[in-house]
């Protein structure tokens, strides 16, 4: 009983094992994956970061295009990244006058970004996609300011002095997408207060980001992992598991999370130890059950022999018995020897009592 008791101890130890080493690797692969998507996404947004110079410090216009399509060419070597955009601060009529002439193209709104371009209406400050690489003339003069969406990425940035991802969008040839937004402000301007950023604020350099084409994901199989945003559009992956690993990702702007499969528990190796204890303690119980039977005929063997010993005792005993009342019965016969001449030779007791 104890050896199975033991036994089932050790498959009940055996199971734990394998439920730890099953969640020691769910969570090692969630936290790498973790760790390059936050690593790729903080990556680019750095490198956005370094548009600023080639933008304040461009001499002239056409420098500055060359410049910008030259680090969109860069940036777009990296996998997911798909665009660039430079959306300058435009102030009032006159400003709104001036970048039209630039751009040879007007100054435009869409509703909910359907992309069905219209003219924007006036206002007192624009931030249009006045240069983008690679070009894309569909989207050339589109107002980040036009949509409650973009607005709002665009002025958490502005606030914050960090890059921010908005909301996935879908865009036209390219699928879903995030937008990540990076604030340019004037050379020099002191930023140490919200409301001093939002006085320098120059515009902004936007990339556009598939999650999905990241380096992050480049040798992962999309059934083994999944990456939401706080709406719950799935950003990148195709997992579909009821037995996932769900971490939040650490990037600006709305919440990321990150679902990886769950690691299946191995029942192999607890029910290896379970049969091979039951059928060593098996083994022991039959062995125990021959000893027994061994040790019982043994046992029965010399109780038979005491019972003989015994029994040969109490015939010993009776025989002695019976040889003393034989002495006791001659003790008192009367024996008288003689010889020839009819002398007395002996007597025993009895005579001699006679005499």
């Amino acid at each position: 009983m104890l050896l199975i008791t033991g036994t089932l101890a050790a498959a009940v130890l055996a199971q734990r094992a394998e439920e730890r080493a099953a969640e020691s690797s769910s969570a090692g692969r969630a936290e790498r994956i973790d760790d390059a998507l936050v690593a790729d996404v903080r990556g680019f947004a750095q490198s956005l970061d370094t548009a600023a110079p080639l933008i304040l410090g461009a001499s002239s216009s056409a420098g500055f295009v060359r410049g910008f399509d030259r680090l969109g060419v860069a940036l777009r070597s990296r996998r997911g990244v798909r665009g660039l955009v430079w959306a300058p601060r435009v102030r009032g009529d006159a400003g709104r006058a001036a970048i039209e002439r630039a751009t040879g193209a007007p100054i435009r709104e869409t509703e909910f970004l359907s992309f069905d371009m219209r003219p924007a209406a006036r206002r007192g400050e624009y931030y249009p996609a006045a240069q983008i690489a690679p070009a894309t003339p569909s989207v050339l003069g589109f107002d980040f300011r036009s949509t409650p969406l973009t607005w709002s990425t665009l002025a958490r940035a502005r606030d914050t002095g960090t890059a921010v991802i908005n909301p996935p969008l879908t865009y036209p040839g390219i699928g879903l997408a995030v937008l990540v937004v990076q604030p340019v402000y004037a050379a020099g301007a002191r930023l140490d207060a919200v409301a001093d950023r939002r006085s320098a604020i120059a515009g902004f350099v936007v990339g556009l980001m598939r999650v999905g084409a990241l380096p992050a994901f480049s040798a992962i199989p999309p059934g083994d992992y999944r990456v939401q945003s706080a709406d719950g559009t799935t950003l990148a992956g195709t997992l579909d598991s009821d037995a996932v690993r769900s971490i939040p990702v650490e990037v600006p702007g709305p919440d990321w999370v990150l679902q990886t499969r769950e690691d299946a528990v191995s029942s192999f190796v607890p029910a290896l130890v379970a049969v091979v204890g039951l059928a060593i303690a098996g083994a022991v119980a039959i062995l125990l059950l021959l000893s027994g039977r061994r040790e019982r005929v043994a046992l029965g063997r010399v109780a038979a022999a005491l019972g003989e010993q015994r029994q040969t005792a109490g015939e010993l005993a009776r025989a002695g018995e019976e040889l003393a009342d034989r002495n006791r019965e001659l003790e008192d016969e009367r024996v008288l020897l003689s010889g020839a001449n009819s002398r007395l030779l002996r007597s025993n007791a009895g005579h001699a009592a006679l005499e």
